[in-house]
């Protein structure tokens, strides 16, 4: 996990610098400035060297303190940076963002459990810093700690609904959790936002499996450990059967193509999980994922939808159909634009 420079990231060392700055001279600005201009060319050596010049000038700078761990992190440097985000713990300064990195360079040395320390201590600092939870949400999928993951990865979502690798989390969670429908609706939520991408390859083929997973020739077998996730299991069996066997119903000499077997099935697993939501808790899940794409199976446009979703494995033949009907894609689009979807 990298933390990056979000601009609240960058507003927040720079109100820690106004009030540094103030009380030193301009050298220490010029040099602070010097070492971001550094940092951002890839000058990770040169611009650790600014930030320590800064801190000779003025040892309670935390801006520099955040900004020279930060560098020596991105040098692997996991050890030497602890000390500088120790320092803005211990003070005064807002802090959110030195747990959130400290957190991370934690995980990076496999040492979850003060992982998690940081980032709950980060989280409790500020609770709406949707990174923290995402942070979170992952070193406890890389211990295993699965519904633990997917709680986390829901509070990423519910401040920051359209975050993308939060989706991804979710459906990755979900998945290990054996709740199928869940993760099947959060992978196709994910490829909304990343449709056409090396992970959205990724997304396709789980999508593929969650379909077929539990289909043994003209059998069901369950591996769902559980009642709730036996009948998910369930339920998406019996909806790829019928998404495989619709084509023939209308035609015995037609044949499912990749794509259809990929994309047939999806309508009947949406309305059946809006059928079935209060089985599949918590409320965000339903509202925001199920109550979403119930409305999209019962709208005119799964056809673009599917092809939209699929561009990264059936990219020729989805570009041809969606340049065909490019009534369908504006209206789509209005769609998105005019539907709310609720997290609350």
């Amino acid at each position: 996990m990298k933390p990056y420079r979000s601009l609240l990231l960058i507003l927040t060392a720079l109100s820690y610098s106004i009030a540094s700055f103030a009380q030193t001279d301009n050298n220490a600005k010029t040099l602070f400035n010097e070492g971001i201009a550094l940092f951002d060319k890839g000058d990770f050596a040169g611009a650790a060297d600014k930030y320590q010049q800064v801190l000779k000038i003025n040892p309670k700078d935390y801006a520099a303190h955040y900004e020279l761990a930060f560098t020596l992190y991105r040098e692997g440097k996991l050890q030497e940076a602890i000390p500088y985000l120790d320092a803005i713990v211990k003070s005064s300064a807002s802090k959110f963002e030195a747990y959130d990195l400290l957190g991370s360079i934690y995980d990076a040395a496999k040492q979850s459990d003060k992982a998690i320390e940081a980032f709950k201590a980060g989280i409790k600092e500020k609770p709406d810093f949707y990174r923290t939870h995402f942070n979170l949400a992952i070193t406890y999928f890389e211990t295993k700690k699965f519904a633990d993951a997917e709680a986390e990865a829901i509070e990423a979502l519910k401040l920051q609904p359209d975050h993308a690798n939060s989706q991804r989390l979710y459906a990755m969670a979900t998945y290990a959790e054996g709740k199928h429908i869940n993760s099947l609706l959060a992978w196709c939520s994910f490829l909304m936002r990343e449709p056409n991408t090396a992970r959205s390859v990724e997304a396709c083929n789980y999508i593929k499996h969650i379909l077929y997973y539990s289909k043994n020739g003209n059998n069901i077998a369950l591996h769902g450990g559980n009642e709730e996730n036996n009948f998910q299991q369930i339920a998406i069996a019996m909806s790829a059967t019928a998404g495989l066997v619709l084509p023939k119903a209308k035609d015995v000499n037609a044949v499912v193509s990749p794509l259809d077997s990929l994309s047939l099935p999806l309508p009947s697993i949406f309305k059946i999980a809006g059928e079935q939501k209060n089985k599949y808790g918590p409320p965000f899940f339903t509202k925001y994922f199920v109550d979403y794409f119930e409305q999209i199976a019962n709208s005119n446009y799964m056809g673009v939808f599917s092809h939209y979703i699929t561009l990264s494995v059936f990219h020729d033949e989805d570009v041809t159909w969606l340049k065909a009907h490019q009534d369908d894609v504006k209206g789509f689009q209005d769609w998105l634009k005019n539907t709310k979807r609720e997290k609350d």
